[in-house]
């Protein structure tokens, strides 16, 4: 009966130990760190990959062999993922992976493998839950490149953000453990009200929404506006930036910062034929709700 106990106990552990919430962004980490040195230290297969490049066919990598895109992360963000998720950790059916097959990210074959553009927060929450695999389509091969060619051709295909929380351009690190928690890309994320082009759908985000963000997004655009907020003369970190809902002062500052200077997304919209993410002006604050209305007044719809 003891014997039985302790094998109860160990299941309940090992099942469990994975779910239970950080308190910080370095215990967070810290986690990340040695799960990464736990992972095996193998070649990158570069003849497969490059088979598996262009064919619109998702696969599962091995979870070491992806290096992210850019140099920061939300803490909060994924807290909040670990939280309302509750992902299970899947054996063998897909390759240790928490996601699914369908539930893939884009990614670039590289010199040092393959640098993802968008999922950040899902690989780390993979490898906080003891993931080793991820699910990955390839849509380019760089690997005949330097890496300091391919960080260059990478911005200019719009794939990864070089720009670090410093506000300077350097290149993301290897591993995602060692990526910078950034408190407004939180701020930001929570203040969207996110709208669909299928007018059936609600509208989901804040009851007081800073900006308006569609199912088209721009790449990076939380980055883009907080590096804005950061730039400005306002210490929005010293505000009530964690827990929504926020004071309409807040808001309303960094409304005026980013409505003011919206000419920094421009380059970024430029190639849409429509409008994608906006700064919500004064008059789209009032009764938001009407999805339909919203879209005819921001021009989505005749």
């Amino acid at each position: 009966m003891k014997h039985l106990f302790y094998v109860f106990a160990l299941i309940f552990i090992t099942t469990n130990c994975y779910t239970m919430m950080p308190k910080n962004s370095s215990e967070f980490q810290e986690i990340i760190s040695k799960n990464e040195e736990l992972l095996p230290k193998q070649n990158i297969d570069f003849h497969y990959y490059r088979n598996i490049v262009g064919t619109n066919h998702p696969i599962f990598v091995k979870i070491e062999d992806i290096h992210p895109g850019q140099s920061r992360y939300s803490f909060d963000m994924v807290k909040v993922k670990l939280r309302t998720k509750k992902k299970k950790f899947r054996s063998m059916r897909n390759r240790n992976a928490i996601f699914k097959l369908h539930e893939y990210k884009e990614g670039i074959l590289t010199k040092e493998g393959i640098i993802l553009d968008d999922g950040h927060h899902s690989v780390q929450e993979s490898l906080y839950l003891g993931a080793n695999s991820f699910p990955v389509k390839l849509i380019a091969d760089l690997s005949n490149l330097s890496m300091d060619k391919a960080w260059i051709e990478l911005e200019k295909m719009k794939r990864v953000y070089l720009i670090s929380i410093d506000g300077k351009k350097r290149w993301p690190p290897a591993k995602f453990s060692h990526l910078i928690n950034d408190p407004l890309r939180y701020f930001i994320g929570l203040t969207a009200l996110k709208l669909f082009r299928d007018l059936t759908i609600q509208p989901k985000g804040t009851a007081y929404p800073l900006w308006i963000k569609n199912n088209q997004t721009v790449k990076f655009i939380e980055f883009i506006m907080a590096d804005r907020l950061y730039s400005s003369e306002i210490n929005f970190i010293e505000k009530n930036i964690y827990n929504p809902p926020f004071d309409s002062e807040t808001v309303e500052d960094a409304r005026k910062i980013l409505a003011t200077d919206l000419y920094i997304f421009e380059n970024y919209l430029i190639d849409t034929p429509i409008p994608t993410d906006i700064i919500v002006s004064e008059y789209t604050t009032k009764n938001f709700r009407d999805c339909q209305e919203l879209f005819k007044r921001l021009g989505y719809i005749p």
